[in-house]
């Protein structure tokens, strides 16, 4: 459709609204609702997976690992606090007896603490001793066996080499606990030797050290030491995301613990763990779209009816707003199903922004109603000014979010989708709907008589004597304007080198709910993960057999010397570290304790005292033999257990606590560990670590991030040449665009905010808002220059006061537009979640910066080029 036809077109669904604007409200009113309730069936997810593409190797790797698994193996850690041990301990069974009972689909695992394991431990305890101490002992025995032989004569030490050997083990250990942060899981020096002591004292002193400390929990709960905080720690298949099957968890738990702790009064009960860390984040996320969306709606309304000084305002741009977002949510609801974390607050963006087409046109609608034109003839001309530059305004911003459909990170396309849709609908509801609106409403002015006989919108035209004096400003006193836009975006652009180097945010714990650190269910994982020593759950990988598992440990410590010289990784633990070693090793242990055996018979009855007692204590029983994960307890052998029945697959990887997880880089790191894992296939072993996902989705982020940002600039660049194939007009917009996207950018390095997955798209969104602001102010000063040169056709194409009167006369709607956008963000700023708050400040700076460059830095570029061509026509008129 040509310019021609298109705006007969638009003229005719203009006059179709006059004359009947009954039917047109009424068929908007029917669309509007089903777009509504198709919508209605959106879901908010919060898991971060549904941010990641489709293709994501990482994301693949988890799922295939969740689905091997049964389930990620998340948790749900209860939390029970108050000075009665004996009340608490009495909760936590209450609870555990009913959490027991739950669908299995909901809980593979549950503990209240170790007993199950300590009983274990102590029936099959000497296949835990070390290989190189029961060798020690083996000979130290064999020793006094020989010297009670009569005749016996030694001429040196057979068991010095072990005993040199063990020394160095021990400095080892010694080193290994120097460098680990206190309380971390290696394991601490042994006690050394006494002089003089045998050499099954000393192993038995050094056995029972070793038992101390893994038997942290000798009541056989996980409790604190003062007994004030016990734990629950309840594992689920579900992802840890925020997943249904982990919502269904923690409902039936929360609801279980409220019944159970109302029989025991004064004791505290809290929730931690993935789970409720993942539900409270999206909750957190929810509540602030609520609070948000109402403040922005409170603000926004203030503003219109300030600016338009009638209340009908409110009906015709709320009839934009409901159809464009319902439009938008509604093809949400048929590509995707669901919202996620980036999209879930796009309805007030949709909203905010989308309103600005009706507004341009309302304005103008009533400027030329002041002027005296009939209802009618205001609404033709209204829809034949603003047409123009509000489509390609609009085409600009739905090209700036289509722009992030070529990414391949769902948390940006789908974004993408849903605001260009919303753009788009927004126009077209503005041009459709808003006349039988206008018209609607001075049908009721007029028959109630609350409005003069010139009708609703003579009675409170716009004024904008602030755009009349920046118009006058570019105007009057160009060079001294343009030098204050110069310094600014200089100074702006100052810190943009270091900036742009890295400009990322990869401190995830600025990206999430604030009070949750302080309250709920980030405080409560504070008091478990005191309780239980670990910092976050293990990492999760799995091999293909039970057989690989050593060679995967082996890779996994490998990795973690090459990508961080060995400073990540704690702890590696196979099935064989709760079998007591792998086979052949285990066997070696099987010979050497029965050589323990049978040197104890021997020389058991010539003991006495200390000695006698240890021997007695540490005698290896006949019954010792190779342990099967058969022989393991329930909830130790459901950790290495998959979906088929498998058993031994799982390789867990503890993570050095100091190491944390909110840092984006750590968790670069930590999936370069993972991902330099590789199976005898070659491949990386399958995992489902959740920093992986996490660092997908900085990888997806850096990977994308140029792409978007050069489609965006390339889209407004097209959209600017339809507007004018004129390359001193079209630099003219580019050059005002990009001096508010320098502003922009350089306010956040100036007050250092980072990107992130949330408020990187306030970028391209910029540049669709900016050239939207600038093609408005440009039609608008193009429409002032042809009613002049119909007036005076000699005149030249451009003069400055057409710069002036198309400031004056749309630079006010244009702030307008920027005002309650910015307002829309600025509610943000209030909300719970720090990623919101991170897209309210770098949004509302990049609004700002636009308005500027479209009412300042625009006409003052249109202003120099009309003295620069006066100039240079004087020159060639003297010259002639």
């Amino acid at each position: 459709m040509n310019s021609g036809r298109f705006a007969r077109f638009i003229a005719a669904v203009t006059r179709l609204s006059v004359a009947r604007p009954a039917a047109v409200l009424g068929l908007a009113f029917v669309f509007a609702a089903c777009c509504w309730t198709y919508a209605s069936g959106l879901a908010i997810r919060g898991d971060f997976i549904e941010l990641l593409p489709t293709e994501s190797a990482a994301a693949k790797r988890f799922r295939s690992t969740v689905d091997r698994r049964g389930g990620a193996s998340s948790t749900l850690i209860v939390v029970v606090e108050s000075p009665d041990a004996a009340k608490n301990k009495a909760l936590i069974d209450a609870i555990e007896a009913r959490v027991q009972r739950l669908p299995r689909e909901l809980v593979s695992l549950i503990e209240h603490g170790p007993t199950e394991t300590r009983r274990f431990y102590e029936r099959w305890r000497w296949l835990f001793a070390d290989p190189g101490d029961l060798e020690l002992v083996s000979c130290e025995l064999e020793r006094a066996r020989a010297r009670a032989m009569p005749g016996y004569f030694e001429l040196d030490d057979p068991c010095a080499d072990l005993r040199d050997a063990r020394t160095a083990r021990d400095r080892e250990r010694a080193a290994a606990a120097a460098r680990a942060v206190p309380g971390a899981e290696v394991a601490p020096p042994p006690p050394p030797a006494l002089p003089g002591e045998s050499a099954i004292v000393t192993f038995d002193r050094r056995a029972q050290a070793e038992l101390a400390r893994l038997d942290r929990f000798p009541t056989g709960y996980f409790q604190s030491e003062d007994g004030r905080t016990f734990v629950l720690v309840v594992r689920s298949p579900s992802g840890g995301f925020g997943d249904a099957r982990g919502d269904r968890l923690h409902a039936a738990v929360t609801r279980i613990g409220a019944e159970e702790a109302a029989r025991f009064p004064g004791v505290e009960l809290g929730y931690a763990g993935d789970i409720p860390n993942a539900i409270a984040e999206r909750a957190g996320l929810v509540a602030d779209i609520v609070v948000v969306s109402i403040a922005a709606f409170a603000l926004i309304v203030l503003v219109l009816v300030t600016f338009f000084r009638s209340p009908f305002v409110l009906v015709h741009l709320g009839a934009v707003a409901a159809i464009g977002s319902g439009v938008a949510f509604a093809v949400a609801m048929g590509a995707y199903g669901h919202l996620n974390a980036a999209t879930s607050f796009l309805g007030s963006l949709i909203a905010g922004n989308g309103i600005n087409y009706g507004m341009v046109y309302l304005a103008r609608y009533r400027e030329r109603r002041a002027a005296g034109d009939a209802h009618e003839d205001a609404l033709l001309e209204a829809a034949e000014t603003s047409r123009s530059g509000t489509w390609l305004a609009s085409l600009a911003a739905s090209g700036a979010y289509a722009a992030l459909l070529a990414t391949s990170f769902r948390g940006f396309s789908e974004f993408g989708l849903i605001g260009g849709v919303g753009m788009l609908s927004s126009w077209a509801a503005s041009f459709a709907v808003m006349p039988a609106s206008i018209t609607a409403a001075e049908r009721i002015t007029a028959r109630f008589a609350r409005a003069r006989a010139a009708g609703e919108g003579s009675a409170a035209a716009v004024r904008a004597p602030i755009a009349t004096l920046v118009g006058r400003l570019a105007t009057e006193h160009t060079a001294k304007v343009a030098l204050v836009v110069a310094l600014l975006v200089v100074a702006a652009a100052w810190p943009l080198a270091s900036y742009l180097r890295d400009p990322w945010e990869y401190d995830f714990s600025k990206l999430r709910s604030e009070s949750s650190t302080r309250r709920g269910a980030g405080r409560f994982s504070l008091r478990a993960n005191a309780v239980l020593g670990v910092r976050g759950s293990p990492q999760l990988l799995l091999a293909n057999d039970i057989s690989q598992v050593d060679a995967i440990a082996q890779a996994v410590r490998a990795s973690d010397a090459r990508v961080t010289g060995g400073t990540f990784v704690e702890r590696v633990e196979t099935i064989w570290d709760v079998l007591g070693g792998t086979p052949a090793q285990v066997d070696e242990k099987l010979r050497l304790l029965a050589e323990i055996r049978e040197h104890l018979d021997r020389v058991l009855p010539h003991l006495a005292g200390t000695e006698r007692d240890a021997a007695a204590r540490w005698r290896p029983p006949e019954y010792l033999r190779r342990l099967t994960p058969e022989d393991l307890p329930a909830l130790v052998r459901t950790r290495f257990r998959e979906r088929d029945g498998r058993d031994g697959t799982a390789v867990f990887v503890t993570l050095d606590r100091r190491i944390s997880q909110s840092r984006g880089q750590n968790l670069l790191r930590i999936s370069d560990i993972l991902a330099g894992v590789r199976g005898s296939d070659g491949q990386p072993v399958p995992n489902a670590s959740r920093a992986t996902v996490f660092a997908e989705m900085v990888r997806s982020m850096e990977r994308d991030s140029p792409r978007v940002t050069l489609l965006a600039f390339l889209v407004v660049i097209a959209v600017t040449f339809i507007v004018s194939r004129r390359l001193t007009t079209v630099a003219s917009i580019l050059v005002a665009l990009c001096s508010g996207v320098l502003l922009m950018i350089g306010g956040a390095a100036w007050l250092d905010v980072r990107l992130n997955f949330l408020n990187f798209v306030a970028l391209p969104l910029t540049f669709g808002l900016g050239v939207e602001y600038s093609i408005n102010v440009y039609e608008r000063i193009q429409h002032a220059a042809e009613e002049r040169r119909r007036a005076a056709p000699d005149g030249p194409d451009l003069a400055a006061e057409d710069v002036a009167e198309g400031v004056r006369s749309v630079g006010g709607v244009v702030a307008l537009c920027s005002l309650t956008t910015i307002l829309g963000y600025a509610s943000l700023l209030f909300a719970d979640n720090l990623a919101l708050r991170s897209f309210g400040r770098i949004a509302m700076s990049g609004e700002v910066a636009c308005t500027l460059a479209a009412v300042v830095v625009l006409p003052t570029m249109l202003a120099a080029r009309t003295r620069f061509a006066t100039y240079w026509k004087a020159r060639r008129t003297s010259s002639a």
